[in-house]
């Protein structure tokens, strides 16, 4: 709820959540101004994009930004349906977690390509189009 996304009163973000998520929070997410949309999920219990993007396309939106940790990368490169990656750096170690889990994303591995970075704050911010190592 204290998000920075939620005091922008001219963006709307939608988040996306399984149909078991908490009623209570969807209703103070709504009255805070965000579009909350229920999507099926898959077996791992992440959401299932195979139903989450066309719905994003049936409400206009052309682009997404999603934001995650490794189960949500890694969902997002297994069923290479992402075509740019833009990962913030923080100087902030905390160790022992993997952008993307082992062994769950396609082979060959993505590979960036019109790479750019920028210094922001204290954080290097590293971007990208996705491509096949056979694109190199």
């Amino acid at each position: 709820m204290d998000a920075k996304l939620l005091r922008r009163p001219c963006i709307r973000p939608i988040i996306a959540t399984g149909p078991e998520a908490c009623q209570k929070k969807e209703r103070r997410l709504t009255e805070a101004g965000a579009r909350v949309v229920r999507v099926p999920v898959c077996g791992s219990g992440l959401i299932d994009l195979s139903q989450f993007l066309p719905l994003i396309k049936q409400l206009g939106l052309k682009s997404v930004m999603v934001e995650g940790g490794s189960q949500v990368i890694t969902n997002m490169l297994a069923r290479q349906v992402a075509d740019h990656l833009l990962v913030a750096i923080s100087p902030c170690l905390i160790g022992g977690l993997h952008a993307v889990i082992p062994g769950h994303v396609c082979h060959p591995l993505p590979k960036l390509r019109d790479v750019y970075f920028e210094s922001m704050d204290n954080d290097m911010v590293v971007w990208g189009h996705f491509g096949t190592v056979s694109d190199a």
